[in-house]
C-alpha cells in the first residue's frame, strides 16, 4: 500500500466502516487498472490506417511476431485505397508510411509507431531569405 493510502486510512480511522468502504475502493480501484492494462481490441487494418489518417501518428502495442503483418498489411490497406480513390477521381493520399517499434512492457509485445509522413520531406528548424544588404 502507499504512502498517501495509508494517509488516507488514517483520516478514516475513526470510523472503521468508511476505513473497510475506501479500502475495497482502492482494491476495485486495482483491479480496473488491470482490466484496462490488459484490454485487447481487435482492429482491422481499414481502422488503424483511418485512425492515422485522422492523427498523423499512431502508437500500437501488438504482439512481437505480427510486426510484419501489420506493416504489410498496412501498406496494402493505403494501395488500396489510393487504387480506388484514383479510379473514382478522388484525391490520392500521398504520404508515406514510416514505422519504428520499440519493446513493450508487456512480453512478447512491441509498441509500434507509424507515422503517414509527406514524401521528400524534411523536417526544417528555421528557414532564412538573405535580404540585399549582403
Amino acid at each position: 500500500m502507499e504512502k498517501k493510502d495509508f494517509a488516507a486510512l488514517a483520516l478514516l480511522d475513526e470510523d472503521d466502516q468508511n476505513a473497510e468502504e475506501f479500502q475495497e475502493t482502492l482494491t476495485n480501484t486495482g483491479r480496473l487498472e488491470d482490466a484496462i492494462e490488459n484490454l485487447e481490441e481487435t482492429m482491422t487494418f481499414q481502422d488503424i490506417y483511418a485512425s492515422l489518417l485522422r492523427h498523423d501518428e499512431i502508437r500500437i502495442t501488438i504482439p512481437t511476431d505480427e510486426l510484419d503483418r501489420v506493416k504489410v498489411g498496412m501498406k496494402n490497406v493505403k494501395g488500396k485505397i489510393a487504387t480506388k480513390n484514383r479510379e473514382s477521381g478522388l484525391p490520392v493520399d500521398s504520404s508515406v508510411l514510416k514505422f519504428s517499434s520499440i519493446p513493450s512492457d508487456l512480453a512478447d509485445h512491441i509498441v509500434l509507431t507509424i507515422i503517414a509522413d509527406r514524401k521528400g520531406s524534411v523536417v526544417v528548424k528555421k528557414i532564412e531569405v538573405p535580404t540585399d544588404d549582403l
